[in-house]
């Protein structure tokens, strides 16, 4: 459901990588991530080897695993992904998300997604926080759950990291506010009906 957002974050290598230092606290995020997606073919095997010089940073093992997954190899992907989440790359995490929710390097297990995207969305993650919002919306069981829903695509809708998807996001929002307004006219209409009956039993009596 979510795993096109994949296309719009996946920041992968092509041309050049040896010109960029990594440390393990430090990383020029973006200028890796103005390199073009469609040349990444061409020099994958030479990004992978320099990102597995680089293991130790969160980023380019999450940048590492997102390779593995869109060649397919998910057993490395998932390797990779995990590697990166538990050294805290949200990014990795939301993808591990994704991973659950898609069912193509976990079990299928939209609850498990559920609690990867919070995780992430919690610490600012924009992808994490629509994805969020999307589960919650998906599953709506409650007033509760609708209301989480809002919140999620209300951050998403603010945070830059998907400026892209900004007009996407407010669409989605309005549907749930929509949907809210809804279920609190019929409790409000279940709720009058109520009362009349049991006004009119009283007065029977």
């Amino acid at each position: 459901m979510f795993l096109y957002l994949k296309q719009i974050f996946i920041v992968l290598v092509v041309i050049n990588i040896t010109q960029f230092t990594y440390s393990k606290d430090s990383i020029n995020k973006e200028a890796i991530n103005n390199y073009i997606f469609e040349l990444l073919p061409h020099k994958s095997n030479e990004a992978k080897r320099y990102l597995k010089k680089n293991i130790n940073n969160p980023y380019c093992c999450y940048l590492l695993g997102t390779i593995y997954l869109t060649e397919k190899d998910l057993r490395n992907a998932n390797k990779y992904l995990t590697r990166a989440a538990k050294m805290g790359s949200l990014e990795a995490i939301n993808s591990i998300g994704d991973g659950y929710y898609s069912g193509d390097i976990r079990e299928k297990d939209h609850k498990k997604a559920l609690e990867c995207y919070v995780e992430a969305a919690k610490k600012g993650n924009g992808a994490a926080q629509f994805n969020a919002g999307s589960v919650y919306f998906k599953y709506t069981k409650s007033l509760k759950t609708l209301q989480k829903a809002i919140h999620w695509f209300d951050k998403a809708s603010k945070n830059d990291d998907v400026k892209e998807l900004r007009q996407y996001i407010l669409i989605c929002k309005k549907k749930a506010e929509d949907k809210l307004r809804q279920i609190k006219r019929v409790k409000k209409a279940s709720n009058n009906i109520k009362s009349t009956k049991k006004n009119s039993n009283r007065t029977s009596k």
